[in-house]
């Protein structure tokens, strides 16, 4: 997940990436201030963790669009000839519910991301 803030001096934007789902659990680690510097004017200030806001991360995104794209057509391309050849409806109605594992992954990627992001900026932390 990746969290942003604005800088308290030329109010260009400061992000950086964690692990960490809550801001419960990122108080823990880091306490209720962390210090952060801007790249843009060098300025290394405290922000509160009420000031920092989760935006969903690309990189989990695309790894999941890279699941569903590579996915679906290689699964297609170990299949094709069983679908086509067999006879069985059970034989071919299973595989083609195969073909639909990487687009459950992605989902499930993307919905995990989307809950993270919702359940770290729905919760402050009180002083």
């Amino acid at each position: 997940m990746r969290l942003q803030t604005n800088c308290k001096d030329c109010n260009k934007k400061i992000s950086f990436y964690t692990w960490k789902t809550d801001r419960i659990e990122f108080s823990m680690e880091k306490g209720k201030t962390i210090e952060l510097i801007c790249k843009s004017c060098g300025l290394k200030e405290k922000y509160h963790l009420n000031n920092l806001k989760a935006i969903p991360s690309k990189i989990s995104l695309i790894v999941g669009l890279g699941i569903f794209l590579i996915g679906t057509p290689l699964i297609i391309y170990l299949t094709w000839n069983l679908i086509f050849e067999s006879l069985n409806i059970y034989l071919i109605s299973s595989l083609i519910g195969i073909i639909g594992i990487p687009l459950t992954v992605y989902t499930i990627i993307e919905k995990n991301e989307i809950m993270k992001v919702k359940n770290f900026n729905d919760f402050k932390i009180n002083d």
